[in-house]
């Protein structure tokens, strides 16, 4: 039994420094990519900086008005691993409006680097004419399936709406709404493998068709179009 303590031991002491050269875990939180950031790491062989753990960044950036911009998540052995979000904050001020808050924020969850299952869209919107007025609050939100990476299946957001194949390809009817304070403006399209077969532009309002794409026999071109043409005519 004694012999056998002393193995383990000596095992332990032998093998565990070499599993551990190059994977202390160090801290670093400072500037990092315009922004700022905090996150754990350790340095391989050729004494590259390897993420592992906890990561979270903060930037502060002005275009037309103040942006902040955020993102937590966390590595494993420099991969995005776990549940990540990405927020920016917007903030807008004008006098026919007031002050405007916009809040948008993207989280889902990683596997070893890759997007996989619901990630979910949020977007609030905190509008405030003056001091005397009662705040008003907007949210929307939207869901997007990633599999290996790949968005895939239905598009149901701002204005869009389609479906994406497996593989992530455009395919069947899609429809996109554009407004502004002119008119209201409608896309339809339609499909095959990322090949548009159909377009038509109308005005929502009025149903007048400003113009109008059909060509479903575009799919003779491809490189299956004998299966192409079948889907088309309902055989398959």
């Amino acid at each position: 039994m004694y012999r056998i303590v002393m193995f383990a031991w000596l095992c332990i002491a032998l093998f565990c420094p070499l599993a551990l050269v190059g994977q202390t875990l160090s801290h670093y939180k400072g500037s990092y990519q315009n922004g700022q950031a905090n996150y754990t790491y350790y340095e391989n062989t050729n004494l590259e900086r390897i993420m592992h753990g906890k990561f979270s960044y903060t930037a502060k950036l002005t275009d037309y008005s103040p942006v902040t911009y955020q993102l937590t998540g966390a590595y494993e052995h420099n991969a995005k691993h776990g549940v990540w979000e990405c927020q920016t904050i917007r903030t807008v001020t004008d006098k026919r409006v007031g002050t405007v808050n916009i809040t948008e924020s993207f989280t889902g969850t990683f596997t070893q680097g890759q997007r996989q299952g619901v990630w979910t869209y949020t977007k609030t919107v905190r509008e405030q004419k003056s001091s005397k007025t009662t705040p008003t609050t907007t949210k929307t939100t939207a869901q997007f399936n990633f599999v290996n990476n790949t968005l895939t299946g239905h598009i149901d957001f701002d204005g869009i709406k389609g479906q994406l194949s497996p593989d992530g390809l455009f395919t069947g009817n899609w429809q996109l709404q554009h407004k502004d304070w002119r008119n209201d403006t409608e896309y339809l399209a339609s499909f095959y493998q990322n090949t548009i077969t159909g377009l038509t532009l109308r005005q929502m309002a009025t149903g007048q068709i400003n113009y109008q794409y059909r060509e479903p026999n575009v799919v003779m071109a491809l490189p299956n179009h004998t299966q192409a043409i079948q889907t088309h005519n309902g055989q398959q």
